[in-house]
């Protein structure tokens, strides 16, 4: 990818991930696995810094727009404890042999969608992939026009999405949104995320007062605790709305 190209992503973006480095739009380098944070003046004064050996101009570099994408991994269902138990942010089985991801024409999902509206869109898109196979997702816009429409594998799928617009993507074991989730979205330049499974949808969206720096490092360090994971991590979701500035609701299925 061409730093000029890379500008304009990272403009448009709250932040991006570097290895185990996210780097803010404020120029801010954080390290999820150390916690520790470089503040840099702007982007240019970053690129030299390097990440396991690696400048971030290398990474720049060598970066395609398919590593810019919502990687969005499955729930991990909400497996039952007695009493209350700690839990962290987690995310389903990883992908090691590459990702899988086929794009689909937009005008099967848009076609069906009589009513357009996001609630409508929704509606379809359970009807179309509550799969227990793999996961799919749609990117779609505030009068529920689908503009992406991705087929993943079974823990995860892949979608790019415009300013604004809201992702919906099924978890086939169930659950609510794992780490990767929250990472992606809290970074991107969409305007949210659904996680769909049988029991119905887990809804996360942004506000103008979304702070994404400190969202990203609570979610990163988040001891949670609930009687499971699903529990647990609504209760902290819902906790921290104002905090952030998010929405978060779980709607369950009619």
């Amino acid at each position: 990818m061409t730093l000029s190209t890379f500008r304009y992503e990272f403009r448009r973006r709250y932040g991006v991930k570097f290895k185990n480095c996210i780097l803010f739009r404020n120029g801010e380098l954080y390290n999820l696995d150390t916690e520790e944070s470089i503040r840099f003046k702007n982007l240019d004064a970053a690129l030299d810094y390097e990440i396991e050996g690696k400048t971030i101009r290398k990474f720049i570099d060598e970066m395609s727009m398919e590593d810019l994408k919502l990687t969005l991994d499955g729930g991990r269902g909400a497996s039952g404890e007695l009493g209350q138990s700690t839990f962290k942010f987690q995310d389903a089985a990883s992908i090691t042999n590459g990702r899988n991801d086929k794009r689909d024409l937009n005008s099967r999902a848009n076609t069906q969608i009589k009513e357009k509206s996001v609630a409508a869109a929704l509606n379809i898109f359970r009807k179309m992939h509550l799969d227990p196979e793999r996961e799919h997702a749609f990117s779609v816009d505030e009068n529920g026009y689908v503009h992406n429409y991705v087929h993943g594998d079974a823990h995860s799928v892949a979608i790019m999405g415009g300013r604004g617009e809201m992702i919906f993507h099924n978890h086939p074991s169930g659950g609510t949104f794992s780490k990767s989730d929250m990472l992606s979205t809290s970074l991107s330049a969409e305007k949210g995320i659904v996680a769909s499974c049988v029991s119905g949808d887990h809804i996360f969206v942004k506000t103008h007062k979304f702070r994404a720096n400190e969202f990203v490092k609570a979610v990163n360090r988040a001891k949670m605790q609930g009687l499971n994971y699903d529990d647990a991590v609504g209760k902290w979701l819902t906790a921290n709305q104002k905090k952030y500035g998010y929405h978060y609701e779980f709607k369950k299925a009619d």
